[in-house]
């Protein structure tokens, strides 16, 4: 996520670029895949925490989706350079998701499965509607003057709107139930099952314009179906290989790369507001070679790992995740968790169960 963002905020858009022209660009290109990750991740998450001995309360779920939409929109507003107030990120995705955990903890897998499916049809059909653009743009997907306002942009034609990006994370809901139940061949199956959907749609791409149809594109900003299928499968997979390699000890001292992701949330903001807002006052901003780009990415990384480690010795304590962690915490009663929250987990994610890192 940093990669992608800094490498496309601070190299300039013209020039030669050398050698690291070619390595800077395929690198933005596997970025892309971050964001994808970070909402099938919170539904994965989601999963892990439900199946604990005491899962989080309903009012727990609340307490975290209103905290992380605040976070987003404050976030909307100090960013006036790439945000309007009105935009809708990936932020307020999770947030809106872990709003509507109370609800889809009650469903069946079969049925979120199934849910997501409809997710991502109801998504093309309502572009379809609309005659949502091919291609979107940072003006039109935080312009709230078109008929339908802010709730279109969070619906529909946002950066990343709860149709048809909502789908990962209940994809990643089921991929992460499928796992604790055992039910690794189904998980497996599920990861496939999109990779294949998402390539027929591709293979039928011009047959399907010729109908009318967009589902066959391969677009992020609007998401078409056939980049979500793919997009999931990948996300899936990436998952599987991560449990796979940690239910047998692959990575006996994981927790020591672990610090950078629990404060993934923390990064996001910081790196946005430095590099999105700060910086362009100061002339950053598309200015720099690509080797200078990937130098400076490579030293502001190596900061937040260094940052990271230290900051774990404290439990992260005032970081965006630990404030997360202490409003959500239920209060104690029967039925719900009262124990002193894990640290916090990859992306804004819920801790994972006792012992699970």
């Amino acid at each position: 996520m940093v990669q992608q963002h800094m490498g496309v905020w601070l190299t300039r858009l013209r020039g030669p670029g050398g050698f690291a022209g070619p390595i800077l660009l395929h690198a933005n290109l596997a970025g892309g895949a971050a964001a994808p990750l970070f909402i099938t991740l919170a539904g994965v998450g989601v999963a892990f925490s439900e199946a604990t001995p005491r899962p989080p309360a309903s009012a727990s779920w609340f307490k975290r989706g209103v905290y992380l939409l605040l976070v987003a929109y404050g976030l909307n507003l100090v960013t006036p350079r790439w945000f309007t107030a009105a935009s809708f990120y990936v932020l307020h995705l999770i947030a809106c998701f872990w709003l509507l955990v109370p609800v889809l903890r009650r469903l069946p897998t079969a049925a979120l499965g199934a849910f997501a499916l409809c997710v991502l049809g109801l998504g093309e059909a309502g572009q379809e509607y609309l005659s949502t653009p091919a291609l979107l743009g940072n003006p039109r997907m935080g312009d709230a003057s078109l008929p339908g306002g802010a709730l279109r942009l969070a619906l529909l034609e946002g950066h990343f709107p709860l149709f048809p990006w909502l789908a990962f994370a209940l994809g990643g809901l089921c991929g992460g139930r499928l796992w604790l139940e055992d039910k690794r061949g189904a998980f497996v199956a599920a990861a496939a099952g999109a990779l294949a959907g998402g390539s027929l749609l591709l293979l039928a791409a011009r047959p399907l314009r010729l109908a009318g149809i967009r589902a066959g594109r391969f677009s992020f900003y609007p998401a078409t179906p056939a980049f979500v299928l793919l997009l999931l499968g990948v996300s899936l997979a990436l998952v599987a290989l991560a449990l796979w390699a940690a239910d047998r000890d692959s990575f006996p001292r994981a927790t020591r790369w672990a610090a950078l992701g629990r404060l993934s949330l923390t990064t996001l903001v910081v790196h946005v507001v430095l590099f999105r807002t700060i910086a362009p006052v100061f002339g950053l901003s598309n200015t720099l070679t690509p080797l200078a780009s990937l130098a400076v990415i490579g030293f502001f990384l190596a900061a937040l790992a260094g940052l990271a480690g230290f900051w774990q010795r404290t439990n992260y304590r005032l970081s965006l995740e630990w404030v997360l962690s202490r409003l959500s915490r239920d209060r104690a009663g029967p039925g719900t968790n009262d124990a002193t929250p894990p640290p916090p987990s990859n992306s804004a994610l819920p801790g994972p169960p006792d012992g699970f890192h």
